[in-house]
């Protein structure tokens, strides 16, 4: 049994394209090679052909506003 390696893209790009697929796909424009966390400012964003720009946009909406309850009910 051979393992086949791939890219993040290729990886994404394969994920995307599947007719099952109904999602978005949010990663870091730098991939850190180890070293300390940080806070990424460059994002790219994948989703699949199913959603139109318009629905990821209020997927987004939805998604900000129930992480700021989360964190407001950590205050």
């Amino acid at each position: 049994m051979d393992i086949e390696l791939f890219t993040t893209d290729e990886l994404i790009e394969e994920l995307t394209r599947r007719s099952s697929f109904a999602g978005i796909v949010i990663r870091s424009t730098i991939e850190p090679k180890g070293g300390p966390i940080v806070v990424h400012q460059n994002w790219d964003i994948t989703y699949s052909n199913e959603f139109s720009n318009s629905q990821v946009a209020d997927i987004f909406e939805d998604a900000v506003a129930h992480f700021r309850q989360l964190a407001e009910a950590e205050e």
